[in-house]
């Protein structure tokens, strides 16, 4: 394991350093061990999504790996059928562990490994984020095989769950920017690309039908307010 990861990460080692010790930190550990450990790790990792595109970041809001799951848990809980909730809370709960692994640090902050975000710190591919957190998952889940197979099909898997939670991890960041207008700490307009870009047309184009009813009723509900 630790020759093929090493190999994988040697073309990286020069803009991301701590890759290799990150990954060689985590294979020392039980292999049992390392999804707690990871779930521990998550609190420090922000997502560049709000790091870089909102005011946020600035303002010491940024959003961790472990508040985005934690906000996935609830709007499941709140809209999904009973039947799907137990299943989609395994794609919330482990579909971004590979990010404790596969971040980089910038300014001293480890932040969510993606070049879509911030093109400028970071010199690879969406392709080369792939690979990385690819061998990550292979790290983190080889105590639990079965965990990493379902983790490894998810976007892709044909079971209703996952289709509903891929639609929901697309715009759940949207009940994020709601919360944070009504919270007075922010302007209506701090998220205007966001409210530019998901609105319910566009919803309706990328998510299912079930997915976009409950974007319009409860988030676009809230968003027509901010505009009265």
């Amino acid at each position: 394991m630790r020759d093929n990861f090493a190999e994988i990460l040697k073309p990286y080692s020069a803009d991301f350093p701590h890759l290799t010790a990150a990954f060689s930190a985590a294979a020392a550990i039980a292999p049992r061990e390392r999804l707690a450990w990871a779930k521990e790790q998550r609190k420090s990792i922000l997502r560049d999504g709000w790091f870089i595109n909102t005011p946020v970041g600035s303002r010491g809001d940024g959003e961790t790996v472990e508040d985005h799951v934690q906000h996935l848990m609830q709007l499941i809980r709140r809209f999904f059928p009973a039947a799907l909730q137990t299943q989609a809370e395994v794609y919330a709960e482990y579909h971004d562990d590979h990010e404790v692994l596969a971040h980089a640090v910038i300014d001293g902050i480890r932040r969510d490994l993606n070049p879509q975000f911030n093109r400028c710190a970071y010199r690879i591919s969406v392709d080369d984020k792939k690979a990385i957190e690819a061998q990550a998952r292979i790290i983190l889940f080889e105590g639990f095989p079965e965990l990493k197979d379902t983790v490894d099909a998810y976007p892709n898997a044909s079971d209703p769950a996952s289709k509903l939670f891929s639609d929901l991890d697309k715009i759940c960041v949207m009940w994020k920017c709601a919360d944070f207008v009504e919270s007075g700490r922010y302007e209506y307009s701090d998220f205007h690309a966001y409210w530019e870009y998901w609105t319910p047309e566009n919803v309706r184009k990328k998510c299912s039908p079930f997915i976009s009813e409950i974007y319009e009723a409860d988030l676009w509900s809230r968003v027509q307010k901010f505009q009265l």
